[in-house]
């Protein structure tokens, strides 16, 4: 069995110090610092804890993240409703280490005891992501690692506007709330216009339009166009 704290003493020799019995220690890269925040066999000697900023350090509330009771489950993914003393997030995600790619080359046995642990919206996740799902949210959509972000709920959309040539693949394609926006303003009297939004909670909005305006459909309630954008902004859908 690898010791960690030797392992990433190792690696990180001049930038390792303990807080509260986590380890801390930075990544300093030309343009940013990573910093990690490692709880080794917090809850039992299996299971190790490892959350990560981008340049700032919040030692209290990684404290608050990741020394706890909560352990994740057998799937790869584990989402836990919670509440922060002092942080709008409302879900803690925990990643097995076979999903992520954390310290990948520095950790490299009994990976799937080495957990990656992230404050989120619960609106940022289906919970059901393939690893190259996860992957590509966490580089491409949703900064994770910044602690200050605003919410970015993640949607699943499908839609065609003949207008403008836009469109995607019948599945749909995840994209991020101020372009699901823009496209709905762009099928305003384009006939024949069509697009399906699923959300985390797979939930539907189903729009139409046409040069008369749009009609809408939904497994969750009547929307009304004059509602349609403010209910997007609000969140009750995506």
């Amino acid at each position: 069995m690898m010791d960690l704290k030797k392992l990433i003493a190792q690696h990180f020799p001049d930038d390792l110090v303990e807080v509260e019995g986590i380890l801390k220690f930075t990544l300093r890269m030309p343009n940013e610092k990573i910093v990690h925040y490692l709880n080794i066999g917090c809850t039992n000697k299996n299971i190790n804890k490892l959350t990560i900023c981008v340049d700032h350090d919040d030692d209290e509330f990684a404290i608050e993240l990741i020394k706890n009771d909560v352990e994740p489950l057998e799937e790869p993914i584990t989402i836990i409703n919670t509440e922060f003393k002092d942080k709008k997030f409302d879900s803690i995600l925990i990643a097995n280490g076979l999903y992520h790619r954390q310290l990948r080359g520095i950790v490299n046995e009994n990976r799937s005891d080495f957990f990656l642990c992230l404050p989120i919206f619960k609106s940022e996740f289906f919970g059901n992501e393939t690893e190259k799902d996860f992957l590509d949210t966490c580089a491409k959509f949703t900064p994770v690692y910044n602690w200050n972000r605003e919410k970015n709920p993640k949607s699943i959309v499908a839609f065609s506007n003949q207008k403008t040539g836009g469109g995607t693949i019948k599945k749909g394609v995840v994209l991020a709330f101020p372009i699901i926006k823009r496209e709905v303003n762009n099928m305003d009297a384009v006939e024949n216009g069509t697009m399906l939004i699923t959300n985390y909670k797979n939930e539907k909005l189903d729009i139409r339009s046409s040069s008369k305006g749009f009609s809408l459909k939904t497994n969750k309630i009547e929307l009304t166009l004059s509602n349609l954008i403010m209910s997007l902004a609000q969140e009750p859908l995506i």
